[in-house]
């Protein structure tokens, strides 16, 4: 009797949340919100997913593991309430959300988050306090950049993601046209990963020069030639542009000579003078530098009346010194 009677309660609060769940779906259709926290939920109904102008949806408290890649046709949808549930993962399908401000996904059992959330530029409040988030993750997350540094996190690894596809592409159609996808994706992840430490510029470099860069076969590819090749190409890319740069202002300075003298004697100039910080000093104070005729001018007579500024500042603040070894600080 007792055991009838508890199974009859069961099922009266199972429709007693039936209904509330059903009330509150039809209330989300006039408000544009939708609150199904606390409903015993153990996935988010389907007619959900077909409310277009939602703004809001709360989830909390609730037994949800799942969320559907449905969830990406909510394209007015601004505040997303998952917390406390047993949440494994967030879809990638929600950067198509892309009016989102608010994430609230605490205490539930997410170790990792989508990349594509970092296309969420409106998002400003992401939570998840009692996540069992992955090392890198969580550091981010308990900084002091909080949502920014997670969010740049996640935008470098979608970037790096987007250029490695770049690269499948690009040596499918160049290097290894008779290659099996699988292949091509592999040798381009392995690359990647052993490149991680590289800026997204060089990776850029890397997809451009890649028919000079990679090997006959998948199977020949070190990564530690490719970074030796790549570092050598980067390398002869900052030359090229250090040299345009100087053309450009020695164009500035002497008007008459030709395209041919102006590149030799940039080059010249780049030979004694490799770092980009002493062009900026030559070409700032051109007046003090640039004094004689362009025939007259070479890299090395630059070379040494910019080493006997940098001598005269020195000798000066030594003097300086001397005559107030304690200056005050006003």
């Amino acid at each position: 009797m007792k055991k009838h009677i508890s199974q009859h309660f069961r099922k009266m609060a199972h429709k007693n949340e039936d209904c509330t769940i059903l009330s509150r779906t039809q209330q989300a259709k006039r408000t544009n919100m939708a609150h199904l926290n606390h409903t015993a939920l153990t996935a988010i109904p389907r007619e959900i997913y077909r409310l277009s102008r939602l703004a809001r949806l709360d989830l909390g408290h609730n037994h949800i593991e799942f969320i559907s890649k449905e969830i990406g046709h909510l394209s007015c949808l601004q505040q997303l309430w998952v917390n406390d549930n047993p949440l494994r993962e967030l879809p990638k399908e929600l950067a198509l959300c892309a009016k989102l401000t608010v994430i609230d996904a605490r205490n539930t059992l997410l170790c990792n988050l989508p990349r594509e959330l970092s296309r969420l530029h409106q998002l400003q409040d992401l939570e998840l306090a009692g996540c069992p988030l992955k090392p890198s993750l969580l550091r981010l997350a308990q900084g002091t950049g909080g949502v920014a540094d997670v969010m740049a996190h996640l935008k470098r690894k979608d970037e790096r993601s987007t250029l490695r596809d770049a690269l499948v592409r690009r040596l499918q159609a160049t290097k290894y046209i008779d290659e099996p996808t699988a292949v091509v994706t592999d040798v381009s992840t392995r690359v990647f990963r052993a490149l991680k430490d590289l800026p997204l510029t060089h990776m850029s470099k890397l997809i451009h020069e890649a028919e000079r860069i990679f090997p006959h076969r998948p199977l020949a590819v070190h990564t530690d030639d490719i970074r030796r090749q790549l570092h050598v190409i980067v390398k002869e890319a900052e030359v090229r542009h250090a040299k345009a740069q100087i053309q450009l202002h020695l164009r500035t300075v002497f008007l008459d000579p030709s395209l041919d003298d102006i590149v030799s004697l940039a080059r010249d100039i780049y030979n004694e003078l490799p770092d980009p910080a002493d062009h900026m000093i030559l070409f700032k104070r051109p007046k003090t530098f640039f004094t004689s005729a362009f025939g007259q001018t070479c890299g090395a007579s630059l070379k040494s009346s910019l080493g006997e500024l940098r001598l005269n500042r020195s000798l000066k603040r030594e003097k300086a010194q001397e005559l107030d070894p304690n200056p005050s600080i006003s």
